[in-house]
């Protein structure tokens, strides 16, 4: 029987061909021309540094886009009052003729059906960058048109709270689909974005290359090659790979450590506060309830251990 794997897939240069040096430039021409209130130079300028705060953002509080916004809008001096609704109309009807600066790829359409069909789960590990909007346009560009039951997520700055290259988002994208009981792969073909953080993480990797330089990756079940290779690794790995192990590293411990509190924020999003405050009965908790307890324990144990271990862990270096 096969064994149910959770595929994250890359999308730009992986599952759509897509060189970023060709497609920000025209992008970044249409959103400004999309928004002639503000000087093309300060929307630029102001948008490409907003981005630089989500690329190096590290705690798990907002999400990325909130960072965004909270830079953006008043970097460029307009209210997000004034702005949002003609931005989501560029996304919306400006944003899909940018098509023409992509490649779709047929064979991407064909391995995403096979492994669709043995049964595995896949979400598009895109760095979310983009509101969901725009993601989901890219997605379709490399022609799926229905992304209904293909795909569990597709990763955007609405619903995120890191960016690659840190483990904390493939942490994020495991904890909050429910993978963390499963095998999990990553194929990218970026080796410090898509390759290297996932395998901090225990995640088995496809490097997409033409190099094929497997000594830089560690998982046992790791490899590279070109993107046709990849139903032939997933079929010859699926019954031997192991749900996720997470490697026991401090650095994988302060990861999971940030991860948590912002799969509670997303958690917490989905739901209106009078239903997390209700409690089934009145002998069980609420869902809020629940978190007070656990908070109450990470205060009067768990954060105590953690500050004696660093305590520790100082002294022992001096």
């Amino acid at each position: 029987m096969t064994k149910k794997i959770a595929v994250l897939f890359d999308l730009d240069d992986t599952l759509l061909g897509n060189n970023m040096d060709n497609f920000l430039p025209g992008y970044l021409n249409a959103l400004s021309q999309a928004v002639p209130e503000v000087s093309s130079n300060k929307l630029i300028t102001t948008l490409l540094a907003g981005t630089r705060k989500m690329l190096t953002k590290t705690m798990p509080e907002n999400t990325l886009e909130e960072v965004f916004n909270d830079y953006f809008y008043p970097g460029i001096g307009v209210s997000k009052d004034k702005l949002e609704n003609k931005i989501a109309a560029f996304y919306k009807y400006d944003f899909p003729s940018l098509k023409s600066l992509t490649q779709t790829k047929n064979e991407s359409l064909n391995i995403v059906a096979q492994i669709k069909k043995r049964g595995h789960s896949i979400t598009i590990a895109t760095n979310p960058l983009f509101p969901s909007a725009a993601q989901y346009h890219r997605v379709e560009w490399a022609g799926f048109n229905n992304t209904n039951g293909i795909f569990d997520d597709v990763t955007s700055f609405e619903n995120y709270h890191f960016c690659k290259p840190y483990p904390e988002y493939y942490s994020e994208i495991i904890l909050k689909n429910g993978y963390s009981n499963m095998p999990v792969v990553m194929i990218g073909n970026s080796y410090s974005d898509d390759i290297l953080p996932a395998e901090k993480l225990g995640i088995s990797t496809y490097w997409i290359t033409a190099n094929e330089q497997k000594q830089h990756q560690q998982g046992e079940f790791s490899t590279a090659g070109n993107l046709s290779g990849v139903l032939d690794w997933l079929d010859s790995i699926e019954n031997k790979i192991s749900p996720i192990q997470w490697n026991n590293s401090l650095e994988n411990s302060i990861t999971m450590l940030k991860t948590t509190p912002a799969i509670f924020e997303s958690f917490y999003a989905k739901y209106p506060q009078t239903q997390l405050m209700d409690k089934p009965n009145k002998s069980e908790w609420s869902v809020f309830d629940t978190l007070r307890h656990v908070l109450e324990g990470d205060k009067q144990l768990n954060i105590a251990r953690i500050r004696q271990f660093f305590n520790e862990t100082k002294v022992s270096s001096q």
